[in-house]
Formats: C-alpha cells, sequence, structure tokens
C-alpha cells in the first residue's frame, strides 16, 4: 500500500515538466513574429524590386580627364577672349581699359598665343579619348566608366520625340543624362574651336601660308577667326551654360565640371 503513491507522484512530476516546456514554446512561437517584423535592410529592398532611398553625400559624375580638361579650356576661352576682343572692338568702351590691364598689345599678344596651345592640346585630348574608347571596347574592356560624347542613335530618337511633343503630338519624353542638345553644343563648340584655330594659324604665320595660298584666303581667314571668336562665346556663354544649368533649374551646380562630384539630389533627377 505505501508503494501506490509513490507510482502516482513518479507519474505526476513528469506531467508538470512538460506542461513547463510546452510554456516555454509558446513564448518562443509568440516572440518569434517580433524578430520577424523588424524593417528590411537597404539592400534587401533592392533585391525584392523596391526603391532604395538615396545615401545621402554626393555621387561621381566627371572623371579628372574632362575636369582638367574643361578647367584648361575655359581658361584658355577667357584669356584669348579678353586678349583678342580689344583688337576687333578696338572703339567700343572698356576696350582700352581691357588693353591696359593686360600691359599692352605686345602682352596681350602672348596671352592670345599661350592660349591657343592650350586650346590646341585640348582639341588633341579630345580625339585620343575618343580613340581611346574604340580601343577599350575593341579589346573588351569596361567602357561604363568611360564618357561617350558623339551622337548616336538615342539622340536621333531623342530629337524626333521631343519635335512630336512641341507639336503636341505625343507625351513629353524623358532624357537620360547624356541630352541630345548638349551632344550638339559640344559638336558645334569643337567645330569652332578647330576652324578658330587653323584660320588663327594662318595669320599667325602669314609667311608661311603665303607660299600656298593666295592672298584673298588671309581675308577669309580673319573674317572666320575675329566673327568665329564672337561666335563660340555666346554659344559658350547663353546656349551651353543655359541648357545645362540655367533651364534645368540646377544653377548652384555649375561647379560640377570642375570638382566631379554632384548631389544624390540631382544624380536622382539626372
Amino acid at each position: 500500500m505505501a508503494k501506490e503513491p509513490k507510482e502516482e507522484q513518479s507519474t505526476e512530476e513528469p506531467s508538470a515538466e512538460a506542461q513547463k516546456a510546452e510554456a516555454v514554446e509558446a513564448k518562443a512561437a509568440v516572440a518569434k513574429p517580433a524578430v520577424a517584423a523588424k524593417p528590411e535592410r537597404p539592400a534587401a529592398k533592392a533585391m525584392a524590386g523596391k526603391p532604395e532611398k538615396p545615401k545621402k553625400g554626393k555621387a561621381k559624375r566627371f572623371n579628372l580627364f574632362h575636369r582638367v580638361s574643361h578647367a584648361a579650356v575655359t581658361l584658355a576661352t577667357i584669356c584669348a577672349s579678353t586678349s583678342g576682343f580689344p583688337l576687333k572692338f578696338k572703339d567700343a568702351p572698356g576696350m582700352q581699359w581691357l588693353t591696359d590691364i593686360q600691359g599692352g598689345v605686345t602682352n596681350m599678344a602672348i596671352v592670345h598665343r599661350v592660349s591657343a596651345v592650350v586650346i590646341l592640346v585640348y582639341l588633341t585630348g579630345q580625339f585620343f579619348y575618343i580613340l581611346y574608347y574604340f580601343y577599350a571596347r575593341a579589346r573588351g574592356v569596361d567602357t561604363s566608366g568611360i564618357a561617350w560624347i558623339l551622337p548616336r542613335k538615342r539622340e536621333t530618337l531623342d530629337v524626333k520625340a521631343n519635335l512630336m511633343y512641341m507639336l503636341g503630338r505625343a507625351p513629353e519624353p524623358s532624357f537620360k543624362k547624356q541630352v541630345y542638345w548638349g551632344v550638339f553644343d559640344w559638336i558645334v563648340s569643337l567645330a569652332m574651336f578647330f576652324a578658330i584655330l587653323i584660320s588663327g594659324a594662318v595669320i599667325w604665320f602669314p609667311e608661311l601660308f603665303a607660299r600656298y595660298l593666295p592672298g584673298t584666303w588671309f581675308n577669309v581667314a580673319y573674317v572666320t577667326h575675329s566673327n568665329g571668336a564672337v561666335l563660340l562665346v555666346v554659344i559658350t556663354l547663353v546656349t551651353h551654360f543655359y541648357n545645362i544649368y540655367w533651364s534645368t533649374g540646377h544653377l548652384s551646380d555649375c561647379m560640377i565640371i570642375f570638382t566631379g562630384t554632384m548631389t544624390n539630389r540631382r544624380a536622382k533627377l539626372e
């Protein structure tokens, strides 16, 4: 009779432990949804196709080659204009003052010729840059970091889409960061630089070119050089500056070409 309570007591103890184990499992099951409810990481959102918020900071826009070449050609264009316009518009107000602050006509001639050499180096660099793109592409090198600066089929389609939009026959098109007017602006600027350099060389070395060219070509060279310079300044200050900054409403981002970086706000828009 004394053994029966012991048997009942031994059967009751496992049932109490089982209840405790069930309680622990129930608590763990309740706590699991809380862990799963944590916000996903940005990488997980990107993998799921959800838009990822841009990180704070700046994004790279131009490499070192474009920054240095653009700074050099900008400075050379300013120096060539300030040293050449007093000769073309000698009777205009302020031209005598502009001549005096440069030290006279002799110094202006030196500044003008040095600026021409810098522009020639710039054009040569642009030419070899294009050759490097074709070389890298032929060798199978990744060209995603090399900016393509020549017109492509996409620019032609963008012109058509924008023209149809202005005629009211199509919705407003969306352009990528390399818009067609920027490409055409670059081509026109290079063409004007080339014409100005060739005509300037004829004026700079008249004895050399007189051996091969008739006298009327010197008049053509003078008109091309002086009027082409005025047109180039107008294109640079009006068309280029307006298309890149003023029309887009990002006048504060005009230093992008010199710093090479831009804000994520501008990068998101492009």
